[in-house]
């Protein structure tokens, strides 16, 4: 091409990019999975998670049926998308039955699954304990490896962190992996340590995570004395199973701190 010579404007690529295509094809698909339209496998689940031993039959009597589009549960859910790559009879199956997780909560991940929202209220956490609901929630969130949802029903929980929950959410939190809830319930367990200790809940942790509390160089309290009321109050809720935790234990209490009336009102009252 000459220096002279002018370029067309017809050979010069142009890229459009659409504003709002992904939006509208979005709200396309909730749409058509409300209307039923090309919708390829529905998924069932009981109002309350079932046995998965118990025969197919039985299980799927009386169960609900969430309609749905496979490549939007694959695009959207890891377990979904490794299901339907496997070579699992759930890959041609028209109907697929979820064992574990409830229908109420299976609706509430596939509608998020379309729409990325879902709603965690103040109504699924009952006072002073983890409510059943947002319990069920989280489960099925771990279990379909929707970490986004999981990550904010903890974040949910750290908001509703109390005196009176913070040892049952700590518990809850360890036993479904939430690696940053459980240390957030323990920093608050210590931080709280001198009301915690007063819970009906204090005595019935572990001994294993009493021993790490009163060996926490993080314990906040006002003197040695409630160390070691806290001991000695865990020991008398069950002294016939606890007694043999009592040298243990009594290794983390720092006695020159602990003021002489602490020691005889714990002997008098049988401590």
């Amino acid at each position: 091409m000459s220096s002279g010579e002018e370029v067309s404007l017809a050979e010069v690529p142009m890229e459009f990019i659409s504003k709002d295509l992904l939006k509208r094809a979005s709200e396309h698909l909730i749409t058509m999975r409300q209307q039923g339209f090309l919708c390829d496998v529905t998924l069932l689940a009981h109002r309350q998670a079932v046995d998965s031993t118990e025969s197919e039959l039985a299980i799927t009597k009386g169960a609900v049926g969430i309609r749905a589009h496979r490549i939007v549960l694959a695009c959207s859910c890891p377990y979904f998308n490794a299901m339907f790559k496997s070579k699992m009879s759930e890959t041609v199956k028209s109907s697929i039955f979820m064992h574990c997780v409830n229908a109420s909560i299976l609706e509430s991940l596939v509608d998020f699954m379309y729409t990325g929202k879902i709603t965690i209220t103040q109504e699924n956490v009952q006072f002073g304990h983890v409510a059943l609901v947002l319990q069920d929630l989280l489960s099925a969130a771990d279990l379909l490896q929707m970490t986004e949802v999981r990550n904010a029903c903890c974040d949910f929980l750290e908001r509703q962190m109390s005196v009176t929950n913070c040892l049952s959410l700590k518990m809850f939190a360890e036993v479904h992996s939430c690696t940053e809830l459980s240390g957030y319930a323990g920093a608050y367990i210590e931080k709280h340590f001198r009301q915690v200790m007063e819970t009906e809940d204090f005595c019935h942790i572990s001994f294993e995570y009493l021993e790490e509390l009163l060996s926490s160089d993080r314990l906040e309290v006002d003197k040695e004395d409630q160390v070691f009321d806290a001991l000695i109050r865990w020991i008398n809720y069950d002294v016939a199973a606890r007694s043999k935790y009592l040298y243990n234990l009594l290794e983390n209490v720092r006695f020159s701190f602990v003021s002489p009336f602490c020691l005889i009102e714990d002997v008098r009252k049988g401590g």
